[in-house]
């Protein structure tokens, strides 16, 4: 009887221990934040207006996505993202943008905290 319950231990531990969620990448999708955008802003080949949005990256098709949402939840502009690893969590969320030769404000990066990871949109 002893035994059984060793073995059936040990088995179980190795099941816990395979699930994936301890086979996570560095890159965690699902991180999210509310981030309020004060001028017009390009996000890809999108002008969005001054708004608070939920900036969130997803994985869609195998390929990474910095996806917009406004607070009634529908999409406002998609951009492919590729993660940086960065050598400490983020303590806030913020983004990064460059003026464009233009005049107008782009998208660069989105940092979402508590993540070790930088969205850098990748264009």
């Amino acid at each position: 009887m002893k035994r059984l319950r060793i073995v059936l231990s040990c088995v179980a531990a190795a099941l816990f221990l395979s699930a994936p969620s301890f086979a996570q990448s560095a890159h965690v999708h699902g991180g999210k934040a509310r981030l309020q955008v004060s001028a017009p802003l390009q996000v890809g080949q999108v002008i969005v207006p001054p708004a608070e949005y939920k900036f969130e990256c997803r994985e869609i098709d195998g390929k990474d996505y910095l996806v917009l949402t406004r607070a009634d939840g529908k999409e406002v502009a998609r951009v492919p993202c590729r993660p940086e690893l960065l050598q400490k969590r983020v303590p806030e969320s913020s983004f990064l943008v460059v003026a464009t030769p233009v005049g107008s404000r782009k998208l660069v990066e989105v940092r979402i905290k508590g993540e070790t990871i930088a969205h850098a949109v990748a264009e």
